[in-house]
């Protein structure tokens, strides 16, 4: 928290006026870029700019080159974290866990990262009958980043929350970019390729699963695939949280 406030201590915001269009200039005709301001962040100044895919999620991009990418992304993530619906109190017994889940390419750490802070619950009773129980996980920060100077070719980010047990029932934001398994139970989401961007900042939709016989766990995971060239680095964060032990 603290971090948080040194960080906004040290902004000025400065609105500009850049072309806005319907067509993105980013690679994809499925994003529209509805908005880009330019802010100063410890004497540094940077473009963020605003998108929206076709099921209208907000993704936040940054094109400007900066000495410290982990402040500069921190703050953008502050900025989607103020839009991001509230955190679900658990009824009946229940309890809360959260993750912050970060992630390097295996083999290239110094070219590809990913970060979530994840977010969920569990809960058992006292709707409708014994033994009913009920996991979810909360609308979260997710993040990908090119570390080295320059930009990608093109940049994926994607996430997916398996919901184990029996006869789980789930419910999930009814999106055409969100696909449901029903054999696993498990939602998954990619975003459209993004390109002329070192970051990309989005915020992962909620999703809960109920049952009457058990829920045992849930299972997220969250990836970037990252293209420059003839090499693609990958970085993947995941966990698996209890029912019962978060």
């Amino acid at each position: 928290m603290k971090k948080l406030l040194s960080f906004c201590c040290a902004i000025a915001i400065m609105c500009v006026s850049l072309p806005i269009g319907s067509a993105s200039a980013n690679g994809s005709s499925n994003l529209s870029l509805v908005d880009s301001k330019s802010y100063e962040l410890n004497g540094e100044q940077f473009e963020v700019r605003t998108w929206k895919d076709s099921d209208g999620t907000k993704i936040y991009t940054v094109p400007t080159e900066v000495r410290n990418k982990t402040e500069v992304a921190d703050f953008v993530g502050n900025l989607i974290k103020g839009e991001q619906k509230p955190e679900i109190t658990p009824f009946g017994v229940g309890f809360n866990w959260s993750r912050e889940l970060e992630g390097y390419d295996l083999t290239a750490p110094d070219k590809a990262k990913i970060l979530w802070r994840a977010s969920g619950y569990s809960s058992v009773g006292p709707v409708g009958s014994y033994n009913y129980s009920e996991m979810g996980v909360n609308q979260s920060e997710l993040k990908a980043f090119y570390l080295p100077t320059g930009y990608p070719d093109k940049m994926y980010l994607s996430y997916s929350t398996t919901y184990n047990g029996i006869s789980a029932s789930v419910t999930f934001s009814d999106k055409p970019s969100i696909t449901f398994s029903p054999s696993t139970n498990t939602i998954t989401w990619k975003s459209d390729p993004m390109s002329g961007d070192w970051l990309i900042v989005t915020s992962s939709d909620p999703s809960h699963a109920t049952s009457y016989i058990g829920i045992t766990s849930t299972a997220i995971q969250a990836n970037t695939e990252i293209y420059m060239g003839k090499n693609v680095y990958k970085a993947q964060v995941s966990d698996k949280i209890g029912y019962l032990n978060n």
